[in-house]
């Protein structure tokens, strides 16, 4: 018997403060605050825009090595042509070539 008037008691408690506290304002529905969310996102941020953001610093790297590959294509040409002189000159192409890949 305690124990019921305890759960009545309870509810009752309960029953009378969720009004009050939704009257205050301190609890936003879910709902309300997802579509704030939702529009705030939308408002401020634009996929196709973040995803070229994240491509530049790949197409920096991609520009990079299609540099380095073009060096290393004309030492290694200048290299061939001067191989049989044994030079210096075919030495340091080699060693740049070399840094280059490292």
């Amino acid at each position: 018997m305690n124990s019921v008037i305890f759960y009545l008691v309870v509810l009752s408690l309960g029953l009378s403060i969720v009004p009050q506290v939704f009257a205050q304002g301190n609890i936003i529905p879910f709902e309300k605050r997802l579509s704030e969310q939702i529009s705030n996102n939308s408002n401020t941020s634009n996929f196709a825009n973040d995803a070229s953001l994240l491509d530049k610093p790949r197409n920096s790297t991609m520009q990079q090595i299609k540099s380095h590959n073009q060096t290393i294509n004309q030492l290694f040409n200048s290299s061939i042509q001067t191989m049989e002189d044994g030079s210096e000159k075919t030495r340091q192409n080699i060693s740049d070539i070399l840094s280059l890949l490292k």
